[in-house]
């Protein structure tokens, strides 16, 4: 981030976090690939996906994690962070 200084002595930093379930989360996970282009990186930003228990059980059991367009299901960005059992 070269928008925002530390009293000169470093850049700014920041991190975006996207939910696991997000229909462009693939799309995110290649910006870190230092191989890629300037076309298809962000460089100086750091990243986090989002983990529910819902989506972990899914994860260990071999299941399967339904993308989404919160456009889409304009409710399920709260839900993820409810209790799961109850949706």
């Amino acid at each position: 981030m070269k928008s925002c200084s530390q009293g000169g002595v470093r850049g700014g930093a920041a991190t975006l976090f996207y939910p696991m379930w997000h229909l462009e989360v693939e799309s995110l996970l290649v910006l870190k690939n230092n191989r890629g282009t300037d076309a298809n990186r962000v460089r100086h930003m750091d990243y986090g996906v989002q983990i529910n228990k819902l989506m972990y059980t899914r994860l260990l059991k071999g299941g399967d994690i339904t993308l989404f367009s919160p456009s889409d299901v304009p409710g399920l960005y709260d839900a993820f962070f409810a209790d799961q059992g109850r949706v």
